[in-house]
């Protein structure tokens, strides 16, 4: 129960699921390294799991639990965590370079001035453009963080205006079977069951995509996206990837065309520019 509740299954730590990455992860929230994500945690946590207006009290119930430390925490302990910052040099010279990681670290970078992503008119509207980048991947890992970054960048800018491209590639891509290799999974102890565990990771995904959409649906006040799990004719709750699969490709047309219609109504569809410079 305490690993639904770690930075294992946290937005802020993109890289990583309960059942997804070995090694370390990082955390989007403070800028730092978590080394072991799976007992580490802080008053910020936002649940990859489930959409956060559905799990809102408990959020709010372990937010006060560590709202007295600063910083990240250790679950078990309970005692405060030093904050260490992600070093690519040590990654390389220790051989544990993970280029994931390194892309998300760099993601945090102050300014990202040493990848060249700045933006003259916010300095913020470069985001969008690098989370997107991840679209499209059929590695499990690039999905994950995919969505994990979307729902953190939805949740800090409280809206739906500049995330609903985000959103339309999660749509078209919800109905495809993310590739999990043995080297992604992250399985505690010996003697486990790798099939179980790939299998669990795979619903970790599909559960993440769905609370992506959930998510939108709130900043959109669409209940056809807020209560979408409704709408799966029980494939969700049966564990049915095949029957689920399918019901997702029935939705993906309907659910862009809200999209598209809402873009559309507020006048931010990819609007023809007038005159060219």
């Amino acid at each position: 129960m305490n690993e639904l509740f770690s930075c294992r299954n946290c937005v802020q730590n993109p890289c990583q699921g309960l059942n997804l990455g070995k090694g370390q992860g990082f955390c989007l929230q403070w800028g730092a390294s978590v080394q072991r994500p799976e007992r580490t945690t802080c008053k910020y946590l936002h649940r990859k799991d489930l959409p956060r207006f559905l799990v809102a009290e408990g959020i709010a119930e372990h937010a006060a639990e560590y709202a007295n430390f600063s910083g990240m925490v250790d679950l078990v302990t309970k005692n405060p965590i030093q904050k260490e910052f992600y070093s690519e040099r040590k990654a390389w010279l220790a051989h544990d370079f993970n280029p994931l990681l390194n892309a998300v670290a760099q993601y945090h970078r102050p300014n990202n001035e040493s990848i060249g992503l700045e933006d003259a008119e916010s300095g913020k509207g470069w985001k969008w453009r690098f989370i997107q980048a991840f679209a499209g991947s059929a590695d499990a890992l690039r999905s994950l963080a995919f969505v994990s970054m979307i729902r953190r960048y939805m949740d800090n800018c409280g809206s739906w205006t500049s995330s609903w491209r985000l959103i339309l590639s999660v749509i078209e891509e919800i109905d495809e079977r993310p590739v999990i290799l043995e080297r992604m999974v992250y399985a505690r102890g010996t003697g486990i069951d790798l099939t179980a565990v790939e299998d669990d990771a795979l619903w970790e995904i599909i559960f993440a995509r769905l609370s992506a959409i959930q998510e939108f649906g709130f900043h959109l006040g669409e209940d056809e996206f807020r209560w979408v799990t409704d709408s799966l004719n029980g494939a969700l709750t049966e564990f049915d990837w095949a029957k689920l699969s399918v019901e997702l490709r029935k939705k993906k047309v309907p659910w862009e065309k809200i999209i598209i219609r809402k873009a559309e109504a507020e006048g931010i569809f990819f609007q023809v520019p007038t005159e060219r410079s």
